[in-house]
């Protein structure tokens, strides 16, 4: 079984992101069930070039980022929209279209849900 080497949450596709050790790179949206891999490493492409470069993209990633390990459940994202409060991945309570004091935007906003 493949070893994950970094995961984060992509704020522009409002998926999870898993990439891992066998030079896959794997989504899993609010709907997914499972991560499904969406890009291959090139087979010309060294795997320790590849690392790296992930690597690098994964450190310029905001801090909060990399510190959500899953996604909300739809349950709570329904009662956030109906409640009139959504929680950040942060942990801090908002509008659903507002931001925590840290910037963070909500779950609502982050998953494109508003």
């Amino acid at each position: 079984m493949p070893m994950e080497l970094f995961r984060f949450f992509d704020q522009k596709m409002g998926h999870m992101v898993s990439i891992r050790d066998d030079g896959t790179v794997n989504r899993k949206s609010i709907a997914d069930r499972d991560f499904r891999c969406v890009a291959r490493k090139k087979a010309e492409v060294p795997m320790e070039q590849w690392v790296a470069r992930k690597k690098e993209i994964y450190d310029a990633l905001p801090e909060w980022t990399k510190k959500v390990k899953r996604l909300p459940s739809m349950a709570s994202l329904e009662r956030w929209s109906e409640d009139g409060v959504c929680m950040t991945p942060t942990g801090h309570m908002v509008e659903p279209d507002g931001q925590g004091p840290d910037g963070v935007p909500s779950w609502l906003l982050l998953l494109h849900f508003i």
